[in-house]
């Protein structure tokens, strides 16, 4: 009886020992899980955030790459005007709105949107949607920059 007690007891210490080694690597396990999930985490937000950041700097370039200006207008007696568009820039442009006194001019020849590439030169018709003595005419392109004309 005496062996088995003792035989209990020896178990009982060994069991103690072998307890803490293995809470010791479970926490090494879990920690070393929690450092790899965080990585990967941080490795998908920064490759998003990159991706992000370099479509908009390149729409940026893009966008200032943009050089076009209303070198002409022709207002006719009868409410007609033709605007001279011409794209001096190294990227083609597409237009996409022309406004007078900020009234956009929903009916153009030719129609919009057009794209006018770089060296290109375009006039666009339409009859004026606002009289008065002094217009503002705008022409803006798909990327959001405009250029102002004022006529009399």
């Amino acid at each position: 009886m005496f062996l088995f007690i003792y035989g209990f007891y020896l178990l009982v210490i060994l069991l103690r020992g072998i307890s803490e080694l293995i809470s010791s690597m479970m926490i090494l396990v879990l920690a070393v899980t929690l450092g790899v999930l965080v990585y990967i985490y941080a490795l998908s937000v920064f490759a998003t955030t990159t991706s992000s950041f370099s479509s908009i700097v390149s729409g940026e370039v893009s966008r200032l790459s943009e050089s076009f200006v209303i070198d002409n207008v022709w207002v006719m007696g009868n409410g007609t005007v033709v605007l001279s568009v011409y794209n001096y820039g190294d990227v083609g442009i597409s237009i996409v709105h022309v406004y007078v006194n900020d009234t956009l001019v929903t009916s153009t020849k030719p129609s919009l949107p057009l794209y006018l590439s770089p060296g290109g030169k375009v006039f666009i018709r339409f009859v004026l949607p606002v009289h008065g003595n002094i217009y503002v005419f705008e022409v803006e392109s798909g990327s959001g920059n405009s250029v102002r004309v004022v006529s009399k």
